[in-house]
């Protein structure tokens, strides 16, 4: 209640009448109302990403693929299509359809989390290096076998520049 009268007697003090004070407040609140929502759908987003696998009741990789597409659907229209976690999660889309033999439409989606890494995190991070591998892991299995070395060499000279020899995704990599 005190920081209720505070808050007029602020407005007061700038000249303003209740009205204005009062219209400030609902201002306020909307905003609240607005960035609760906001989280709560980014929250929504972040528990469909984290069931990324099927579980043992029974979903499958296509559920899980549902999964992701609506968080993906939610972090671009909450965050936009180049925020991070977009990328994390169309990276995650390219490995389930991959694991659906979906090669195609995974290598895109890869490339796609790829050019939005690069943009966000710069060539030199872990997270590029990581997709970088992944690509490699696709072409490989699709037997182009040149350029998924390029891929494989790509993410591992990342890895070395950024982590150093002794890390784990570094030894993974060589």
């Amino acid at each position: 209640l005190r920081a209720v009268d505070a808050f007029y007697e602020f407005v007061d003090d700038l000249g303003g009448s209740a009205a204005d004070a009062k219209a400030v407040a609902e201002a306020m609140k909307a905003r609240l109302r607005a960035e609760r929502s906001a989280s709560n759908k980014l929250g929504e987003a972040y528990c469909c990403r984290m069931l990324r696998r099927p579980h043992p009741n029974g979903s499958s990789l296509v559920d899980a693929l549902g999964r992701h597409k609506l968080a993906l659907a939610i972090y671009n229209r909450e965050l936009g299509p180049n925020s991070l976690e977009s990328a994390r999660t169309t990276q995650d889309i390219a490995t389930l359809m991959f694991e659906q033999s979906e090669v195609t439409s995974a290598l895109e989606h890869y490339q796609y989390s790829l050019k939005a890494y690069c943009r966000s995190l710069g060539e030199a991070h872990p997270e590029t290096a990581s997709v970088l591998q992944d690509i490699g892991g696709v072409l490989l299995a699709s037997r182009q076998y040149t350029s998924a070395l390029d891929y494989f060499h790509h993410a591992l000279r990342v890895r070395l520049a950024v982590l150093g020899e002794a890390d784990p995704s570094t030894a993974e990599t060589m």
